[in-house]
């Protein structure tokens, strides 16, 4: 698909990608990225070595980091150590490490029983006060999404079906329609 992506007046789909993550972008996947044999602080601390800060400020920020998602854990554990719901907050870590700009998460949630989904929307809607960074939530939770975002866009088949304040995107009939349907259940 063609198109643009303009945040802060900056074309991001034109930035080369080492460029992109320089500039502040980061991002979650729908699958998880992080490696198994890694530590926690390794995982992290590995998406911001481009960083120029100090050793030392570097290490605060990715302990930081790491305290922010809500780990309570030796940040040396090995990821593949880790249940689901820890695995996907060592994601999140990795994206708000270093004061991003623009931080996009793919389903964050995904496949997390509904107390770890809970607590992965706290993170979610603190991250704008912790780090400045304009964040974008892609999901089809829409508890999650209700809980998380102020702002919602739904989309049909790449194309804007509604977009607004979440409350009222999500009573629009055309979002209804195409997400939930309209037959009634006895």
């Amino acid at each position: 698909a063609a198109g643009t992506v303009r945040a802060f007046g900056e074309d991001l789909v034109r930035m080369v990608h080492f460029r992109r993550a320089r500039w502040g972008v980061r991002r979650t996947f729908q699958t998880e990225q992080a490696i198994e044999q890694l530590s926690v602080f390794d995982n992290v601390a590995m998406i911001h070595e481009h960083s120029k800060l100090s050793g030392a400020s570097r290490r605060r920020e990715v302990l930081d980091a790491i305290a922010f998602v809500g780990l309570e854990l030796d940040p040396n554990a090995r990821v593949g150590t880790l249940g689901a719901g820890q695995r996907r907050m060592v994601e999140v870590a990795r994206a708000v490490v270093g004061r991003p700009k623009l931080v996009l998460l793919d389903e964050p949630a995904a496949g997390l029983p509904d107390d770890e989904t809970e607590h992965m929307g706290e993170v979610i809607r603190r991250i704008p006060e912790h780090s400045g960074a304009l964040t974008i939530l892609v999901d089809h939770d829409m508890s999650l999404v209700s809980a998380c975002c102020g702002m919602t866009a739904m989309l049909d088949f790449g194309k804007v079906l509604a977009s607004g304040p979440t409350a009222e995107v999500l009573r629009d009939e055309r979002v209804i329609r195409a997400y939930l349907g309209t037959e009634e259940v006895a």
